[in-house]
């Protein structure tokens, strides 16, 4: 499902059928949803529930707008304050 974020500017996020709206640098693409062809292992299973509640929890964070400017600051040019709080929150919780 796709979430409308702002709908006068445009912003929207999520799936809508077979395409994915993506918010990446500031910039809105959309693409389609890519093709899994193999079945996923345990383990994978498992990196990729770890990482759906790294990002929720990253999103719950960054609502915060002090919280947001601090990360965003930290990551610098190198990426995006989001990824950088999902890749600490992943650490975290893998106990590294």
């Amino acid at each position: 499902m796709a979430i409308v974020i702002n709908p006068l500017l445009g912003e929207v996020r999520g799936k809508f059928g077979n395409a994915v709206f993506r918010h990446v640098r500031g910039k809105t693409t959309l693409s389609t949803m890519p093709w899994i062809t193999k079945k996923r292992t345990p383990k994978q299973l498992e990196l990729q529930d770890r990482f759906e509640k790294a990002s929720r929890k990253a999103r719950r964070i960054m609502v915060c707008k002090a919280m947001r400017a601090m990360y965003n600051e930290r990551a610098g040019n190198k990426s995006c304050g989001f990824a950088l709080l999902v890749k600490e929150i992943m650490k975290e919780n893998a106990g590294i």
